[in-house]
C-alpha cells in the first residue's frame, strides 16, 4: 500500500472510491457500503455512479425477462393454432369427404347429361313435328333445315372429315352423322380409312372405294349441344314466322284486334293470338293512351317474316285505317252503294273524307253520318275524338273545292289547269274559317283535292278584277313579302301552298310551313316572328 497523499509520513489504508486518491485513516471523510471517500464532492459523485450502475443492471435483467415471456406466449399461440386446425379437420372430415363425393357425382352426371344432349334434341324435334300441326305442312323442309343447322353448329365435334352428312329420322327423331371416307392400305388422313377397319362393316370394300362411315359421336360436348339447340330454336322460329305470313298475308289492309302486352322504347307490342305485332311511335295516334291488357284495333300494314322481332306491323295513324272504319260501320260503303272518293288526314286532329253514291236516291253524306250521327260517332270514339269532315264528292273541281273547304263559304274558284292550282275567293269574314286553326282546313283540302289551293279575299279580287290568276298570285306574294320582310321567292311558296295573307301565316303551324318543298328554314322562322309582331 502507498503512503497517504495528504500525510506523506503515514501509510495509506484505502483509496477514495470516487477519485482514487490514497487515504490514511485520518483522511477518510465518508464511508458507505464499504466505500471510502475523501470529501463531500467525491461522496456525492460516488453514490450517484453507484446508483446508475445498479439501474443498468436492473434494466438488463428486465429486458431478458420480457424476451423470455414473449417467447413463451408465441410458442403457446403456435400450439393453440395447430391444435385448432387439427380439431377442425377432425370434426369436418366427414363433411369434406361428402363434398368431394358430391363433386365427383355431379361431374359424372354432367358427363352423362352431355352425352345425351343430342338425343334430347332428337326427342324435342320428334315431339315438335308430331304434336304441332302447323309444322306438318312443311315437315320435310323443316327436317332438312335442322340437319343443316346441326351439321354447321357441331361439325368440329363430329369428325374432322370434310364431307359430312347429318340425318334425322322423322319417325324417331334420332340424329346420326356420316362421313364419306376413301379406303386406303395405310397412313389414312382425315378423309380416309384403312381397309382393315372398313371391312369390319363393309366386307366387300377394297382400296379406292368410298364408304359412308357412321361417325355419330357419343358425346357432342356441352358447347356443341347448346349451339345445336340454339340453331334448332332459330329454325323453329323461322318456320313459325313463315306460317304467320301464310296465316296473315290475306289480311293485310284489314283491321285486326289484339291485346296490348308491353311497351318498348315508345313502341307498343300487341298480342294478336297467333302472332305478336308492333305499333311504332309514328303509327300511333299521339293523343291516345294505352294500358297493358287493353284491347286495341289497328290496321295490318305489313307481315314481316324476315326480322327477328314481332311479325305484324300495324298502324292507327294511316288514312286507310279511317277508310276501313267507315267500311265496317257504314253498310252502304261495304256493299258498294256509297264509295269513298278521297281522304286526307292529320292523325288525332282532323280528317276530311269525300264520299259519292252510285244510287241517286241515297245521300252518301247522310249514310256515313247515320241516324242521329251514331255511325260517325262510333268512328270518332275509336279515333280518340278526332274531328271528321264528311263532304260530298263532285266531278266538277270547282264544286269539289268548295265542298272541301266547308264549313267556309266560297265565293268563287279559279282553275289553272297547267299548274294544277286553284285560286279560291272568300269574303273577309270567311277567311279565317277557310284557313282553319293553324291553316289546317285549307291544308287538308289541298291534300284531299290533290291540287294547290290558294285563298284570296273578295276585296282583293275587286280591286283588280281584270287581272289573271298569275298576276293576282304575284301581287299577293309581293304584298306578303313586304309585310313579313322576306324574299318574294319564299312568299310565293307560301301563297302557292294556301298561306296568302299575314293572318294565314300567323295561324299556320310552323311545322307545316317547314314541310313546303324548297322552303328556306331561316326565312320561315323570320316570317313567323314578324307575323307574331304584327298581330
Amino acid at each position: 500500500m502507498s503512503v497517504c497523499l495528504n500525510h506523506t509520513d503515514t501509510e495509506a489504508v484505502t483509496r477514495c472510491a470516487a477519485c482514487g486518491k490514497p487515504l490514511c485513516a485520518n483522511c477518510i471523510a465518508f464511508s458507505e457500503n464499504g466505500r471510502d471517500y475523501c470529501s463531500q464532492t467525491c461522496y456525492t459523485r460516488g453514490t450517484a455512479a453507484a446508483e446508475r450502475s445498479a439501474g443498468v443492471v436492473s434494466e438488463k435483467g428486465n429486458t431478458a425477462k420480457s424476451k423470455f415471456i414473449r417467447s413463451l406466449i408465441l410458442l403457446f399461440l403456435i400450439i393453440a393454432i395447430a391444435a385448432a386446425g387439427f380439431m377442425y379437420y377432425k370434426n369436418n372430415k366427414k363433411q369434406i369427404d361428402r363434398k368431394l363425393d358430391s363433386t365427383i357425382q355431379q361431374t359424372k352426371a354432367a358427363a352423362r347429361k352431355t352425352g345425351k344432349a343430342i338425343q334430347k334434341e332428337s326427342n324435342a324435334i320428334k315431339k315438335t313435328l308430331d304434336t304441332d300441326s302447323k309444322y306438318k305442312r312443311s315437315r320435310e323442309s323443316l327436317v332438312k333445315a335442322l340437319e343443316t343447322a346441326i351439321l354447321t353448329a357441331a361439325r368440329k365435334s363430329i369428325h374432322p372429315a370434310s364431307n359430312l352428312t347429318v340425318k334425322i329420322d322423322p319417325a324417331s327423331g334420332m340424329i346420326r352423322a356420316w362421313a364419306k371416307l376413301e379406303v386406303v392400305n395405310s397412313l389414312p388422313n382425315n378423309d380416309q380409312i384403312i381397309i382393315a377397319a372398313a371391312q369390319e362393316q363393309f366386307p366387300n370394300a377394297k382400296v379406292g372405294d368410298v364408304v359412308d362411315w357412321e361417325v355419330t359421336p357419343k358425346n357432342f360436348g356441352r358447347i356443341a349441344a347448346q349451339t345445336a339447340r340454339n340453331a334448332i330454336a332459330q329454325q323453329l322460329r323461322k318456320a313459325e314466322k313463315e306460317h304467320v305470313l301464310e296465316d296473315f298475308k290475306d289480311r293485310v289492309g284489314q283491321i285486326i284486334n289484339g291485346v296490348v302486352r308491353k311497351f318498348e322504347n315508345g313502341n307498343i307490342i300487341i298480342d294478336f293470338g297467333k302472332a305478336e305485332g308492333i305499333m311504332s311511335v309514328k303509327d300511333r295516334i299521339h293523343e291516345d293512351q294505352y294500358a297493358a291488357d287493353e284491347h286495341i284495333n289497328a290496321l295490318l300494314v305489313k307481315v314481316d317474316a324476315a326480322s327477328s322481332g314481332p311479325s305484324l306491323i300495324v298502324s292507327r295513324s294511316v288514312p286507310e285505317f279511317v277508310v276501313k272504319l267507315f267500311e265496317r260501320e257504314v253498310s252502304e260503303i261495304h256493299d258498294g252503294t256509297v264509295k269513298i272518293m278521297g281522304i286526307a288526314r292529320e292523325p288525332g286532329k282532323r280528317t276530311k273524307i269525300a264520299v259519292g253514291s252510285t244510287d241517286r236516291r241515297i245521300d252518301p253524306v247522310g249514310a256515313c253520318i247515320g241516324m242521329r250521327g251514331i255511325r260517325v260517332k262510333r268512328i270518332t270514339e275509336e279515333l280518340g275524338s278526332e274531328r271528321i269532315d264528311i263532304i260530298p264528292y263532285d266531278e266538277d273541281i270547282r264544286k269539289y273545292a268548295a265542298n272541301a273547304l266547308l264549313p267556309a263559304k266560297v265565293k268563287s274558284v279559279s282553275v289553272d289547269e297547267e299548274k294544277h292550282a286553284l285560286l279560291v275567293t272568300v269574303s273577309s269574314d270567311q277567311s279565317r274559317v277557310a284557313l282553319g286553326r293553324k291553316a289546317q282546313n285549307v291544308r287538308l283540302a289541298g291534300k284531299l283535292l290533290g291540287w294547290t289551293v290558294t285563298l284570296t279575299q273578295e276585296e282583293q279580287r275587286k280591286s283588280s278584277p281584270k287581272t289573271d290568276m298569275e298576276t293576282q298570285l304575284q301581287k299577293a306574294a309581293a304584298d306578303l313579302a313586304a309585310q313579313l320582310k322576306i324574299s318574294e321567292v319564299t312568299a310565293r311558296k307560301f301563297v302557292d301552298n294556301g298561306f296568302i295573307t299575314i293572318d294565314g301565316v300567323r295561324a299556320a303551324d310552323p311545322e307545316a310551313l317547314l314541310e313546303i318543298e324548297g322552303i328556306d328554314q331561316a326565312e320561315v322562322q323570320q316570317a313567323v316572328a314578324n307575323a307574331g309582331e304584327n298581330a
